[in-house]
């Protein structure tokens, strides 16, 4: 039995290894000239593989049907069974207080290389360089097609693409336009995982500035979704964790967008105990401060709330704490995403509800399966993307 996997991320990889072990004859076909080339480059270079937090809750996946399906695969297939998994290939791990998990190493590029090892160990065949535009389904066979008239013939397929994240890298979704003309329903593929361009009316003094914040993205007086994060002024408008799990909101809604940032929410408890118990009552509110934000982010609300900062700590204490830190939001108006190339990863692809996420196969073809970003689905920064990719192919190639 033949299998082709259509590309060599993380994804493509891992479906690789488990067909593998069912003695399947496997090809990875990859447009890349090395296995795992985007997966070299994540994380900062150090491979953020997983994250402990994994719940399915925190993915998003446009029209979703078949929710409890997307429960089960995530809830069997959590972070400690993958830590598991990682560690039998021999690959040990570690992971931040906040629950962020990266390789021993602390490579990617490591990661990448021993995996391909792994591959070769295991008689897996990899055509190199090799782009994939077109692919035709018969009742025995798949034929996918190349240039200068490459066909490549299997008894299963999995397409294991990816998005449009990392252009620079090779990434492509070329072959999302011959699905469509198979009859699969495909999401616009927009940037996710991204920078966020604002006005900058109200911000453009705070350029270099950093600092955690409670990010809220709405449309008019309708809360879209709120993200806890770190956050960073920057020239186009603002980068970060905490904003870019927001990004993929963006061309969800037509109208006018805009983000609402709270430093001080986070700490409301906090700071309402430390006013009431303050040893000098006389201290400025703006001094006050100092122990829980930036400089220049004071100095940006002052011109805004001077009568306020310049308020005695006793005298602060007459102000309600939910109106002390409403009194701090920073509302800037939205405009846009930074492109793929500045993605971590792109939203949108193939709909989720025309595979099994149990087994990874098409509920359309059943010698075709899906795996990794190519499908409509989204998590946080910190692993969570990746996580998908590495069990999705997993799936797909355990069920193949």
């Amino acid at each position: 039995m033949k299998l082709g996997i259509l590309g060599g991320g993380p994804a493509g990889m891992f479906a690789a290894i488990e067909a593998s072990k069912k003695g399947m004859q496997v090809s990875i076909i990859d447009n890349n000239l090395m296995l795992g080339r985007k997966l070299s480059v994540t994380g900062g270079g150090r491979g953020n593989l997983t994250n402990l937090g994994i719940r399915p809750e925190v993915y998003y996946s446009q029209d979703l049907k078949q929710k409890e399906n997307l429960e089960k695969t995530l809830t069997e297939y959590d972070a400690n069974f993958l830590l598991k998994y990682f560690y039998q290939l021999g690959i040990p791990t570690y992971h931040t207080d906040d629950g962020w998990v990266y390789p021993i190493s602390n490579s990617a590029k490591n990661l990448s290389f021993y995996l391909s090892k792994i591959l070769q160990e295991n008689k897996i065949t990899h055509f190199p360089d090799t782009f994939i535009d077109d692919l035709r389904i018969f009742p025995q066979h798949i034929s996918l097609y190349g240039l200068n008239n490459q066909e490549f013939k299997f008894n299963r397929v999995i397409i294991a693409t990816g998005g449009n994240a990392y252009p620079q890298v090779g990434a492509s979704t070329k072959i999302l336009q011959a699905l469509e003309k198979l009859g699969y329903q495909i999401k616009p593929i927009y940037p996710a995982l991204a920078p966020l361009k604002t006005t900058k009316k109200r911000t453009f003094n705070l350029k270099g500035l950093r600092f955690n914040a409670l990010c809220t993205l709405q449309s008019g007086n309708s809360i879209i979704k709120s993200e806890h994060g770190n956050i960073i002024f920057t020239e186009w408008g603002l980068n970060g964790p905490g904003v870019m799990n927001l990004s993929h909101y963006f061309y969800l809604y037509p109208n006018k967008l805009t983000i609402t940032i709270n430093p001080l929410i986070i700490f409301k408890n906090e700071i309402q105990d430390s006013i009431q118990n303050h040893h000098n009552q006389n201290l400025k509110f703006r001094v006050f401060l100092l122990s829980y934000i930036p400089e220049g982010l004071i100095a940006q609300y002052q011109k805004n709330q001077n009568i306020l900062l310049n308020k005695s700590l006793k005298e602060i204490q007459q102000i309600p704490i939910e109106n002390l830190i409403q009194a701090f939001d920073l509302i800037e108006d939205v405009i846009g995403t930074r492109d793929f190339k500045f993605a971590q990863l792109s939203t949108g692809g193939i709909l989720l509800d025309q595979v099994n996420l149990l087994t990874m196969k098409s509920n359309l073809h059943n010698n075709l399966s899906f795996a990794g970003e190519i499908l409509d689905i989204v998590g946080p920064c910190g692993g969570y993307n990746l996580h998908w990719a590495f069990i999705s192919g997993l799936i797909a190639g355990k069920h193949i």
